[in-house]
């Protein structure tokens, strides 16, 4: 019997709506063990707590943020001797992570069907993880970090979107459309959401290549959201990326293209997707790593690199 460990994140409203479920279905089992932490510290408690106890998988209950947090957690203070395989229960107002690896059933049936596992890796697909440097004393790992006008157009998008409970796929699908909106309203010209963030790029060693990027993407998510596919690089490295230039060229044509999940034939100059296993960002404006915001320190570099992987299990 693999014993179970459980965070979820009391503080997110969709975890919240979903807590008592799993409390149900979490109390007076023995194999399994749930925590809400609080805080950070209160965090690194419960995972140590898990360790001790032989946690055989761990299970996050809440959006992309919570994982992100929790993973960075694990893998900063390796509270296991071996990291053990994960499950995500979505419950936050953004879910992009689950919608790659996360569980489709309601919680309770979810936690059923994992106890009754006899090797959790089996049902696990293994995926790498972006561990990003330069911005705080700690790395940080997650798996989709956006900048440029991603990041404004989610700030932009936040209030409205939280305060109607929008979420999930179409959450990220409007600060998509977001964007092309905004370009075919402005018909190009530069204002202060329309215009390009100075962004260096370097591949694998290389050094970064200066340029006025519009937007930025950065993944280890195979899709995004309805079936969109943001890249076309065919280098063996982890992470995919794709830089999009300011001005951009034909971007209504491009979106329609990838939103049906193709391959661009012969994309703008403006455009570049590629993939690598280490990535060297000289910049200066802010970022997002699962939703999570992020601000560069002034003088030294991000580095992205993809040495780290987890296997999530899927249902």
């Amino acid at each position: 019997m693999t014993k179970i460990g459980i965070v979820s994140n009391p503080l997110s409203e969709r975890s919240r709506r979903g807590i008592e479920a799993i409390r149900a279905a979490a109390a007076d089992r023995p194999d399994m063990l749930h925590r809400e932490p609080g805080s950070r510290q209160q965090l690194s408690e419960t995972l140590c707590e898990f360790a001790a106890a032989g946690v055989g998988l761990l299970v996050i209950h809440g959006g992309d943020g919570t994982v992100q947090t929790v993973l960075t957690a694990l893998l900063n203070d390796r509270p296991f001797p071996a990291t053990p395989p994960v499950a995500i229960l979505p419950g936050g107002m953004t879910n992009l992570i689950a919608l790659d690896v996360g569980l489709k059933p309601p919680p309770a049936e979810a936690l059923a069907r994992l106890a009754a596992l006899e090797n959790p890796r089996r049902q696990a697909a293994r995926r790498p993880l972006i561990r990003l440097e330069g911005a705080a004393e700690r790395p940080a790992y997650g798996m989709f970090l956006g900048t440029a006008a991603f990041v404004r157009a989610a700030e932009l998008n936040r209030g409205s979107l939280h305060r109607f409970g929008i979420r999930d796929p179409l959450a990220i699908a409007l600060i998509m459309a977001g964007l092309l909106a905004k370009y075919l309203f402005l018909r190009g010209r530069p204002n202060a959401f329309f215009r390009g963030d100075p962004i260096g790029i370097g591949f694998d060693g290389a050094p970064p290549v200066q340029g006025s990027r519009f937007l930025l993407l950065v993944s280890t998510v195979e899709t995004l959201v309805f079936g969109l596919k943001p890249w076309w690089g065919r280098e063996a490295g982890a992470m995919r990326l794709t830089a999009v230039d300011f001005p951009p060229q034909g971007l209504p044509g491009m979106l329609w293209t990838l939103s049906r999940g193709r391959v661009p034939r012969d994309p703008p100059a403006t455009y570049l997707s590629r993939n690598a296993d280490r990535i060297v960002l000289d910049m200066t404006c802010p970022l997002t790593l699962d939703g999570e915001l992020i601000r560069p320190v002034a003088g030294r570099p991000i580095v992205l690199s993809a040495g780290e992987h987890i296997d999530f299990v899927r249902l």
